[in-house]
């Protein structure tokens, strides 16, 4: 019979959770970002733009039919500022002054933010820290509070980070920069809500003994 005053004996082996890799968590936000950007275009296009801003919408439609058409005619614009010395204006619909076309853009620049912080926030919350971008990679968010899932709130906090991101994009790079030099791997994000990325396949390793 066993002595209930002895601790039971340490296991063979012990599970230790491994930090995703970089290029994994890249690989996955741009996964994770471009299903967001794709919703986001359709909804303005077919549903938001056509209602708020008809006009805006129609002269840009009429002006030009693809997207590839405005970016070839940017293009355009871009070289010649260059070779005049003059600064690079966006090229417009004639009848759309440059302050409808900014609240045009501005719209949708802050619909897309809004999209990235519940697309965040329904995945995480949902799967347990994942996300369709994480999940290809078996990547999941954990507490470092905790050590489980992270919480709503902690998920809240993630995903208003990287909405912020959007709404300046230079935010982006710097988020970027964070989990590239952090030497933990966790980005601006993370250590704002006090989480990290972990991979979701758990690495096996032998318990280090203990000196009495």
């Amino acid at each position: 019979m066993s002595d209930p005053t002895k601790p039971p004996p340490l296991p063979t082996q012990l599970p230790v959770i491994a930090v995703a890799t970089r290029g994994h968590r890249i690989v996955a936000a741009l996964l994770d970002v471009t299903v967001v950007l794709l919703f986001s275009g359709m909804l303005l296009t077919r549903v938001l733009w056509p209602q708020y801003y008809p006009e805006v919408y129609g002269a840009f439609q009429e002006a030009y039919p693809s997207v590839e058409g405005w970016f070839e005619e940017l293009e355009t614009t871009a070289r010649a500022a260059q070779e005049s010395g003059e600064p690079v204006t966006f090229p417009l619909p004639t009848g759309v002054s440059q302050r409808e076309a900014q609240e045009f853009f501005s719209y949708a620049v802050v619909i897309t933010s809004f999209l990235v912080w519940l697309y965040f926030f329904v995945s995480e919350l949902i799967l347990k820290g994942s996300s369709l971008g994480k999940s290809v990679f078996g990547m999941r968010v954990m507490s470092l509070r905790t050590g489980m899932p992270p919480s709503a709130f902690e998920i809240s906090l993630r995903g208003t980070v990287k909405a912020f991101c959007f709404l300046q994009p230079i935010l982006i790079l710097v988020n970027t920069a964070i989990l590239l030099f952090n030497k933990d791997r966790r980005s601006g994000h993370d250590l704002v809500s006090r989480t990290i990325v972990v991979s979701g396949q758990m690495i096996v390793a032998d318990p280090k003994p203990v000196d009495d």
